[in-house]
């Protein structure tokens, strides 16, 4: 797998083939964005699990030893073996090396849940070097281009979560889709401290099984990944 460089200022549109890196203004931050199909039996399985229990599956690990620990933990929760749970722990264990090479570290944090909280209401930038996040079925991560963020509206400043995201979205905001990769920056991506806007979907719009993978050094920062 060849190294995908984010190292750069650019805002990524959406590819079937792979990252597609266009220019954006100086002050935009980086992000990374694939759109693809998900295999019918990894689809089939996700839309199966995001309309069961709720649960969360945590495994820190290095990552050439994800797809095992990934197995364990979605053996304890009960997901039957077969060919779709194989290729679902394939999967995430694809999603783990892509972005521990965008981030050129070795271990991950990876967190598999189904649940249809908003457990991140209000657009933020997340206080860590990136995350990698793909919703598998449910409604995606929803997120703003550059151009309609203001970040001088960025948190609750006594509002409502409602009132917080009117104000800082200055235009339009976008969703992930089923399958979509996401690699979002956050602020300690460079230091200029500005990370890729996103939020969770609207409880209101269901359940969701979805991953979200960090990488990781010697600075925690923030590992409550939650959008």
């Amino acid at each position: 797998m060849s190294t995908i460089d984010l190292h750069t200022d650019v805002a990524v549109e959406r590819t079937t083939d792979g990252p597609a890196l266009e220019p954006t203004t100086p002050d935009g931050p980086a992000m990374w964005r694939w759109e693809r199909d998900l295999p019918g039996p990894v689809a089939e399985l996700a839309q199966e699990l995001a309309g069961g229990d709720w649960f969360e599956l945590r495994v820190t690990s290095a990552v050439d030893q994800i797809a095992e620990a990934v197995t364990r933990g979605l053996i304890e929760i009960g997901v039957a073996d077969g060919p779709a749970r194989r290729a679902l722990v394939d999967d995430v264990a694809l999603l783990a090396r892509t972005v521990a090479e965008a981030a050129a570290r070795s271990h991950v944090l990876v967190r598999v849940e189904v649940n249809a909280a908003e457990m991140c209401p209000v657009f933020h930038q997340d206080a860590n070097v990136m995350r990698l996040l793909c919703t598998y079925a449910g409604p995606g991560t929803e997120w703003l281009p550059e151009p309609s963020v203001d970040r001088s509206e960025l948190g609750l400043q006594g509002r409502t979560p409602a009132d917080a995201n009117a104000a800082i979205a200055s235009g339009p905001s976008r969703h992930s889709l089923p399958g979509e990769v996401l690699i979002l920056t956050g602020s300690k991506f460079d230091e200029r401290g500005v990370g890729a806007i996103h939020k969770s979907p609207s409880a209101e719009l269901g359940s969701r099984l979805f991953v979200a993978i960090d990488p990781l050094d010697d600075d925690p920062g923030c590992r409550d990944g939650c959008c």
